[in-house]
């Protein structure tokens, strides 16, 4: 649909510039809902980034395995869309791997989607993205879910990141 960039959006994607660049690797992104921050940073960012570092690995987390297969599908799709093509040429998905929860770009590197809490044991990221970790209120107001969830970060999510990797949350 129709987008119009506005000024917090010029100023997400220039923090999101500067995590690409190396030069910030930890952004919490606070934004009210219907912004555009999943938008832009869940969907057209990690497209962008593996257009300009196609041997780099994402995994992208969300709530739930169902919404984190919605941003791969939409991140695969603007990875294998012709236009993407013309302006990284060295960024093609894979013929053997193309979900929407997993793929691989054919310099090596790769996508993930998975749902916080979900296992991601054997794969690395150089930018872990964490999209909406807690689907309700009831669950953020859970300690029981919030222990859970923070103690997924801190023994597989965090682990998963490469030296140098970035965090944007």
């Amino acid at each position: 649909p129709p987008f119009s960039l506005a000024s917090h959006h010029r100023q997400l994607v220039q923090v999101l510039e500067r995590v690409e660049a190396g030069l910030f690797d930890r952004v919490i992104i606070l934004m009210p809902p219907r912004f555009g921050k999943s938008l832009i940073t869940s969907t057209l960012f990690p497209a962008w980034y593996l257009g300009r570092h196609p041997d780099k690995s994402i995994i992208a987390a969300s709530y739930g395995q169902e919404l984190a297969s919605d941003f791969g599908r939409r991140v695969r799709n603007f990875a294998s869309d012709g236009l993407h093509r013309q302006i990284f040429p060295e960024c093609a998905i894979s013929d053997d791997s193309d979900s929407v929860h997993r793929f691989h770009t054919t310099a090596g590197g790769a996508y993930y989607a998975v749902g916080a809490g979900g296992p991601i044991t054997g794969r690395g990221a150089d930018l872990l993205l964490i999209d909406d970790p807690i689907k309700s209120r009831e669950d953020a107001n859970s300690a029981a879910f919030r222990r859970s969830l923070q103690s997924w970060y801190e023994s597989v999510a965090y682990t998963r990141l490469e030296p140098g990797g970035a965090i944007v949350l």
